[in-house]
């Protein structure tokens, strides 16, 4: 709460930048541009740790499976290199750049959709970015983090919001999480509860959207555990070695409180967690402090984000694993509603 308090005051000139920007698209006095072909965003109200990332894959697979070419356009957030004009990360056949040009979230993305004919791109200009989507034969761009990136029309919102806690603190950034006001859900055309259980919808839910629009429901599920080595050669699933001892958790995401839930729920015994803030690049000095707290533990784990950023020439002398997370909409039906929902947008002009 201090820490809110004390920042609190820088959130003000944020929130009326933001509002200010939101109003000149309101009313039409911002241009927007069109790609030319279906655009579906996907993107959040709140920083990080929605579950964009595996919600976007499974979107791209079940379009994939449709027929449709999709191509994933992505800003490829701290980008460490790279031009900065569009950027092929993969044509869904192969990997054309390594992870330190395509950012760690689009790397990965091209990484688990290999086969599948998907492709990523990334640059800071999205509209030139789904212009190439279009050039490369893509006949539907999923514009992953795209609520706020209003200049590219798109034929759907689909906004996510964590069901636990779907607004922070409820204060904007970056005293909170927010990153633009929960009234701005009225531009969403579907809405997607992450990590929900039992419980109900958060309350006064249906009164920030729009009258109809859908309320779908997914859940985070944890992949098997894999070793650093064979998740480097492509391996995502399958059995492998168990784990009987304590095992410590280290991770660079938004939400590290979920990785250690996942963890959990595949029944790791979790002794310890080392934390590093969000998209980190893992230095010398951070693989040391790893490998030293890691010390009488059986095994440190991290999540796939995080495997994408470490050093390939890393082997440390502690055993390492890796542990992926995937998303499914509940119920199972609501994959062939969310489908057709889409398809129908698409085809309008």
């Amino acid at each position: 709460m201090r820490r809110a308090a004390a920042l609190w005051p820088f959130s003000l000139p944020y929130a009326l930048a933001v509002a200010a920007r939101n109003g000149l698209y309101d009313l039409g006095l911002a241009r927007v541009k069109r790609a030319g072909i279906p655009v579906v965003s996907v993107g959040n109200i709140t920083a990080g740790g929605t579950g964009k990332t595996p919600f976007t894959l499974m979107l791209a697979a079940l379009l994939s499976r449709s027929g449709r070419r999709v191509a994933i356009v992505s800003r490829g957030y701290r980008r460490e290199k790279g031009a900065k004009g569009p950027l092929l990360v993969s044509d869904g056949r192969e990997i054309r750049c390594p992870a330190a040009e395509a950012g760690d979230e689009p790397y990965l993305m091209a990484r688990k959709l290999l086969g599948s004919g998907a492709m990523v791109i990334v640059g800071a200009d999205r509209v030139k970015s789904a212009g190439l989507a279009r050039e490369l034969k893509a006949d539907i761009v999923v514009l992953d983090d795209g609520f706020q990136h209003r200049r590219l029309h798109r034929n759907i919102n689909i906004v996510l919001l964590d069901s636990r806690r779907p607004f922070g603190n409820g204060l904007r950034l970056p005293a909170g999480m927010l990153r633009e006001s929960p009234g701005s859900l009225k531009r969403a055309d579907a809405l997607v509860l992450t990590r929900a259980g039992d419980e109900g919808e958060p309350p006064g839910l249906r009164k920030r959207l729009r009258p109809g629009v859908p309320v779908f429901r997914s859940r985070h599920v944890p992949e098997s555990l894999v070793e650093i080595q064979d998740w480097r050669r492509g391996k995502t699933g399958g059995p492998g070695r168990p784990v009987h001892g304590e095992v410590l958790l280290f991770s660079g995401i938004a939400n590290p409180g979920s990785f250690e839930q996942s963890a959990e729920a595949v029944g790791l015994k979790v002794g310890g967690h080392v934390r590093f803030p969000d998209h980190h690049r893992y230095r010398p000095t951070d693989l040391g402090r790893i490998e030293s707290a890691g010390a009488g533990f059986e095994a440190a784990v991290t999540t796939e984000k995080d495997a994408v950023r470490l050093p390939g020439e890393w082997k440390p002398a502690l055993r390492l694993a890796v542990l992926g997370i995937s998303l499914e909409l509940v119920p199972e039906e609501s994959r062939s509603l969310l489908e057709r929902m889409i398809m129908e947008k698409a085809s309008a002009p």
